[in-house]
């Protein structure tokens, strides 16, 4: 089914939609989604256009298909998000918990809680969260399951950022990433694209190995090793203390510098 409206008019769902269907909702407007959809029977799909703004007021949405969303979405209520593609072409701002599960990929082409931040963002679905949108802000958590792509330099600020798996950019050497934050790596970071530089506010865990950068690599909050890692680029600076029983390679071209205790807590292995 579509619906569109050609005078700006918003259009507004008020209860829950089911129906192996295909939903399309075009207007300048304000599109609202006051109850779930797809609950007792899940869409095809879902698709917004651009201009206007997407209330997603009713909580979850599920499609054996794709979602999109071209408008600025708002979020009045906590919200999982249920399909194959689901892709944000604009922003997302709303103090509620937003959770992805795409089987396929997931593609934040906006800011994330720039204006208002989102309680916390769980992209689970298994496969690629691409980030496009260079910033996004949460008061909680922000856990991250999927393979991670940056597509610009990408700043996430949160209490703890989780990448369960890699994070690689889209072109070598080119984009950044700041956590402001604490952060646990459990996969590779820039190992089969290298980002251009890696910034740590908070603590560190680092789980899942090797990090490249093309450039600088600063921890600043401690650091802990729960796994051989080899960290590579021009400075590596660790601000905080550094432990974990693990072997530690660090290959800088420039400066390497420890500014407090390395392995008072637990000894590392070797240190390279």
């Amino acid at each position: 089914a579509a619906f569109s409206s050609t005078g700006n008019s918003d259009i507004i769902f008020g209860g829950t939609i089911n129906g192996a269907q295909t939903l399309s909702v075009t207007t300048d407007g304000n599109t609202t989604f006051g109850g779930i959809i797809g609950g007792t029977n899940a869409l095809t799909s879902v698709t917004t256009d651009a201009g206007g703004t997407t209330n997603l007021n009713g909580g979850n949405i599920s499609t054996t298909g794709d979602q999109s969303f071209g408008d600025a979405a708002s979020l009045g209520a906590d919200a999982v998000l249920t399909g194959v593609n689901v892709t944000f072409d604009s922003t997302i701002n709303g103090n509620q918990n937003l959770t992805i599960t795409a089987s396929g990929t997931t593609t934040l082409s906006g800011a994330v809680g720039g204006t208002s931040a989102l309680a916390s963002l769980t992209s689970n679905g298994g496969s690629t969260t691409v980030l496009n949108g260079s910033t996004i802000t949460t008061t909680g958590a922000q856990t991250l399951t999927d393979a991670v792509t940056l597509g610009v330099d990408t700043t996430l600020s949160g209490t703890n950022i989780n990448f369960a798996s890699t994070v690689n950019g889209s072109s070598a050497d080119t984009e950044s990433l700041t956590i402001t934050g604490n952060v646990d790596f459990n996969g590779i970071v820039g190992g089969s694209t290298s980002l251009e530089f890696l910034t740590v506010s908070g603590t560190t865990s680092l789980d899942g190995g090797n990090v490249t950068t093309a450039g600088i690599q600063t921890f600043t909050g401690a650091t802990t090793l729960g796994a051989d890692a080899t960290l590579s680029g021009t400075n590596v600076s660790f601000v905080s203390t550094l432990n974990g029983a693990q072997n530690l390679t660090i290959s800088a071209s420039g400066l390497t510098s420890f500014g407090s205790t390395v392995g008072n807590s637990a000894a590392l292995t070797s240190l390279t």
